[in-house]
């Protein structure tokens, strides 16, 4: 009663969120301090930062350039140490805290648009206290770059609908260029970004013509020079990262396990997505490796229907269901002093309660504070639809 008491009298409201935000946030950089790199994501993003800043190439091993990870995360990341003179894992967390928070007031500012104050400020008073929001905030991999990013993206591109100004639509597509160098989910968006504009935006056909040609403008001016790049280097063509084919197989095959599909890349070498094709895959390129594993699973998707529509479904549920990665990282002895019996209950109460209070909340959200413009709601769906759909062909991860 006291907090909706305060957001009524709507004065200082988004400010004292932040500080909530803030708070948390450095509170939980205290534990997090000094601590070393524990995820494999982790540490190749830090090894391609690294030798970004010695070798100047984006390699994994020296002397070995790569195509594996998107670019624009471990260049954040070189950016970094290079600004604050060495290798400071601190000051990536400091520099996330900042994004984070503005991740909150883009929060803010996407409910408002989209219904109404008071609905942008739960919506941001809710990300600021979920505990995974904030346990991320301290990790080194894509999460809080990207999800800023991501909803800047979304931001701009419901305000160019509105607005239908030239300038917007080009600085939504460098967005999302820039969100596709950091996670590969989001380079094949473009499409339903010019699909959507060329149906729905109300316009003279010139007009649409402009739209789509500085959407794709802004677009390829962030994720070109990088395709050539990795072109050039694999003799094929890649747009972001050679990792999609790889997920997608490990995702599909005859030993991807039925529940918590993505483990499949932790499996024995017995079960692995590469047995008994060690020899073929030693003379492949990055690229050749991606595709070949990208036809591979589209043989057995279509040569063993039922099964993927089992695994599919268990995905799907998997992709909604709730994130267990912090509690996952302290029963692996990840974060020492938390494995106390007391505090790992307690955390995982925390996680566990946010999900549901959280999910249950939306539903009713939806159910009676619906009042989102036809073509708002589409593009919406259409987000969720993209997401979901890519997650359940490929690992289903939370």
């Amino acid at each position: 009663m006291v907090f909706m008491r305060f957001m009524n009298e709507r004065k200082n409201k988004i400010g004292f969120i932040l500080c909530i935000g803030l708070i948390l946030r450095v509170l939980s950089l205290f534990y997090f301090w000094d601590m070393p790199l524990t995820i494999v994501d982790e540490n190749h993003y830090q090894a391609i930062a690294e030798h970004l800043i010695n070798d100047q190439q984006f390699a994994l091993e020296s002397g070995e350039p790569t195509s594996i990870r998107p670019p624009l995360y471990p260049a954040f990341l070189s950016g970094i140490y290079l600004l604050t003179g060495g290798i400071h894992f601190n000051a990536v967390r400091i520099v996330q805290i900042v994004f984070s928070l503005a991740t909150i007031y883009l929060i803010y500012l996407l409910g408002g648009r989209l219904l109404s104050e008071p609905v942008g400020l739960l919506a941001a008073f809710i990300f600021s206290v979920y505990p995974s929001f904030i346990f991320f905030t301290h990790l080194l991999l894509t999460e809080v770059l990207f999800t800023f990013l991501f909803l800047l993206f979304i931001f701009f591109f419901l305000v160019f609908l509105k607005k239908k100004e030239n300038r917007i639509i080009l600085f939504a597509g460098v967005i999302l260029g820039f969100g596709a160098l950091t996670r590969s989910i989001l380079y094949p968006f473009l499409m339903i970004g010019l699909v959507y504009i060329a149906i729905f935006c109300a316009g003279s056909f010139s007009k649409k013509i402009t739209w789509l040609a500085l959407f794709v403008l802004g677009y390829v001016l962030i994720v070109g020079p990088w395709a050539v790049r990795n072109t050039i280097l694999q003799k094929s063509f890649v747009a972001v990262d050679t990792t999609g084919g790889l997920n997608m197989y490990m995702g599909n095959y005859e030993h991807t396990p039925f529940n918590r599909a993505w483990t499949a890349v932790d499996l024995p070498a017995e079960q692995s997505w590469y047995r008994g094709y060690e020899a073929l895959l030693a003379g492949m390129t990055e690229a050749q490796k991606d595709a070949w594993a990208s036809q591979q699973a589209k043989t057995f998707i279509l040569n063993n229907k039922l099964l993927t529509l089992k695994r599919d479904l268990v995905k799907a549920a998997s992709f909604w269901g709730l994130e267990r990665e912090m509690i996952g990282g302290i029963l692996a002895g990840h974060y020492p002093g938390l494995e106390h019996p007391v505090i790992l209950v307690f955390i995982t109460l925390m996680i566990f309660g946010s999900y549901v209070l959280v999910a249950i909340g939306a539903v009713f959200g939806l159910a009676y504070h619906f009042q989102l413009k036809r073509h708002d709601i589409l593009f919406l769906v259409i987000l969720l639809g993209y997401f979901t759909g890519i997650h359940t062909i490929i690992f289903g991860h939370s």
